[in-house]
């Protein structure tokens, strides 16, 4: 962590209400194996105050077509919107 400081969490109970990070706190993860959020597509998950919700699924058209290319952009935007990742304007 930049700041020097570790949180170690040995997590006893199956979950948590929440947890709220101090200003300049980093999170680190491991190297080897790696770290997810959401194990299964009905797990709800979101950023930046979202609405949490499940995986979502986007059928691609081909983009063989500029009218095709458009919807596929405009469907993973809205994907990444409904997460909290990004605004759509």
């Amino acid at each position: 962590m930049s700041n020097g400081k570790s949180l170690g969490v040995a997590m006893s109970k199956p979950s948590l209400e929440g947890i709220t990070l101090e200003e300049g706190a980093d999170i680190a993860t491991g190297t080897t194996t790696g770290s997810s959020f959401g194990e299964s597509v009905s797990q709800k998950i979101s950023f930046y105050g979202a609405t949490p919700i499940v995986k979502a699924t986007i059928t691609l058209g081909a983009g063989t077509t500029t009218t095709l290319l458009k919807a596929d952009v405009s469907a993973i935007a809205t994907a990444l919107s409904n997460l909290g990742l990004t605004t759509v304007s």
